[in-house]
């Protein structure tokens, strides 16, 4: 009985292989013609639209069939064997639709081919596709694969053995989460002129050699989300195209990002740049960035920022310099943003044609040493306009920042512009730090052409914005530096706000001298401060890291202030009325 069974078992297994290879045919082409036409095939048996399992069409030696209906390469061992010539009438493509085989020994030249899962195509003669979109696609054999219009990128293309895959000039790769993998002996070539766009799909592995050929042209990142991110996998340079950020992050990944004589930034899309102080950024083009370069909010920093071209370099967010700022030539303009020298970070090459471009609210921000100097390379988009801060008393000032913006208000940042008709210099400095209390040295500089309404440089001074007036300080004449600039120097300033340069002439400029000083006592201090005013106003204390633990209310006279919940330590009292603002330093025990 159990003989029996099995064989019976063994019968039913050969008439299953039997039943399998029968289902699998073979189409072979016997003359040339049309691939829908009998006469084509043998027996005038016309292939299928949908091949099955196992199913293979031959088109042999010596002919030359026309392709002029749309096929599919569905099942595991589906094949199709090449050794004439293949081509399409028109835009009919052949879909590689499961685990099929492509040998091609002569010639094989359509519009389009999908390839879902083809990993061992044997290709010794020509293929010659418009179009290819490939989940994965590997070749060998010694003959060449080219694309001429598109190359999809799903999954990954590779060509193992000595056969060539190679681009068309202006063929366009659309990388969608893919990679190209040049592995064994096989040879992938790029085009003197190609771009590539990197879209759709999860990017989780770094950008290949599609994005380092010398032809490299357009690059577009557009990706699924804002968030998705593109890393590179070397340095990428544009020499002669654009990078379209359309949508998404381009991820340095510790690589440079550099713009060549002719590369170019575009003005339009969302997208941004993430980097670290691994990565340099060079701008070395003709003209200008048509763009902004904007960075991702936890990747916006960089070692070296170099800057090399005809128009200013614009940025579109802040920016951290650790390494330097490299003016070759050019400016960099920071708009309305704040580019950071972070500690031992220099600022080379600066001078009246290559300097820190800051618009309103943009500002250079450095540390200054205790005792030293730093000069600010800043101008408005028209001038140079430096400024030199000294730090005094040994004390440090990290992340003090100075920005410099046409024309002076009544107010400093509000009301009528004064340069319109007062002699001054037509530009406003603006210096903050977040410790309002400082003991600093300032040093201002500027072009004879900013100087406006018959100015006199003979009998100038910095004037500072205290509260609603600009105070008046000693008169003095300006000196010319080596770099052509005139300049004027203050020093013992305490706090921190607008500063201009007017003369002695200049109006409605009130003299800080004549205003009755607050009495301030004890200093050190208990749990009570005492504040004799011969005004009324308004006031705050604030602690050393900036933030306001105070308000207060003045009466003319004495006024008792509570400061029993003060921490021991230093404090700022800033006092105001309705013409003065004055500040004070205190000590609570």
């Amino acid at each position: 009985m159990k003989r029996l069974i099995l064989y019976t078992t063994l019968a039913l297994a050969q008439l299953s292989f039997w039943h399998h290879d029968a289902l699998a045919l073979k189409y072979s082409s016997v003359a040339s013609g049309s691939f829908s036409s009998a006469a084509t095939w043998l027996g005038g048996s016309i292939p299928p639209v949908n091949f099955n399992a196992g199913d293979t069409i031959i088109i042999d030696n010596g002919h030359n069939v026309i392709l002029d209906q749309d096929i599919t390469l569905t099942h595991t061992l589906a094949q199709l064997d090449v050794r004439g010539i293949l081509r399409s009438s028109g835009s009919e493509y052949i879909n590689f639709n499961g685990s099929g085989i492509l040998s091609v020994s002569g010639t094989l030249d359509i519009d389009s081919i999908a390839f879902v899962n083809v990993t061992n195509a044997n290709i010794t003669g020509q293929c010659t596709i418009k179009k290819v979109r490939c989940l994965i696609f590997s070749a060998s054999g010694s003959g060449t694969f080219t694309v001429t219009e598109r190359l999809h990128v799903y999954g990954s293309i590779s060509n193992t053995g000595g056969n060539t895959i190679s681009l068309a000039p202006n063929t366009e790769i659309y990388m969608l989460g893919g990679e190209i993998i040049p592995t064994g002996t096989g040879i992938f070539t790029l085009p003197n002129s190609y771009d590539v766009i990197y879209t759709n799909s999860a990017h989780v592995k770094p950008t290949g050699i599609e994005a380092t050929g010398t032809g490299l042209r357009h690059v577009t990142v557009s990706l699924l989300s804002d968030t998705s991110e593109l890393k590179l996998g070397a340095g990428l340079e544009l020499n002669n195209g654009t990078l379209n950020l359309v949508k998404g992050i381009l991820a340095l990944n510790n690589h440079d990002l550099r713009f060549g004589s002719n590369g170019d930034l575009s003005a339009a899309g969302a997208g941004k740049i993430k980097t670290t102080s691994a990565s340099d950024i060079e701008v070395n083009v003709t003209n200008s960035l048509s763009g902004q370069l904007t960075f991702s909010a936890n990747g916006n920093t960089v070692g070296d920022f170099i800057v090399n071209c005809g128009g200013p370099v614009k940025l579109g967010t802040a920016l951290k310099v650790t390494g330097k700022v490299d003016l070759q030539n050019g400016k960099l303009d920071v708009q309305g943003n704040k580019l950071s020298l972070i500690t031992g970070a220099t600022i080379n090459g600066a001078d009246a044609n290559k300097y820190i471009i800051t618009g309103t609210g943009g500002t250079l921000s450095a540390d200054i040493g205790s005792g030293t100097s730093f000069t600010y390379h800043v101008g408005t988009a028209a001038q140079y306009a430096p400024c030199v801060i000294t730090s005094n008393n040994n004390t440090v000032y990290n992340g003090l920042n100075v920005g410099v913006n046409p024309g002076v208000k009544v107010f400093g940042t509000s009301g009528n512009d004064m340069a319109a008709t007062q002699p001054m210099v037509n530009a406003t400095w603006f210096v903050t730090h977040s410790n309002p209390v400082v003991d600093i040295d300032m040093e201002l500089m500027w072009h004879a052409s900013m100087e406006v309404n018959s100015f006199d440089r003979g009998n100038a001074f910095i004037s500072h914005l205290m509260g609603n007036y600009w105070d008046k300080d000693a008169d003095k004449a300006a000196t010319l530096n080596a770099n052509g600039l005139y300049a004027l120097k203050r020093a013992g300033i305490k706090s921190l706000s607008p500063f201009a340069i007017f003369d002695k002439n200049t109006v409605d400029v009130a003299n800080p001298a004549a205003k009755e000083e607050p009495a301030i006592y004890p200093n050190p201090a208990g749990e009570t401060l005492y504040i004799r005013w011969d005004s009324t106003g308004t006031g705050i204390i604030v602690n050393s890291t900036g933030q306001v633990v105070k308000h207060l209310f003045l009466q003319k006279g004495e006024n008792i202030i509570d400061i029993g919940a003060l921490q021991p330590g230093v404090y700022y009292l800033g006092l105001s009325n309705e013409s003065t603002n004055r500040g004070h330093r205190f000590v609570r025990q």
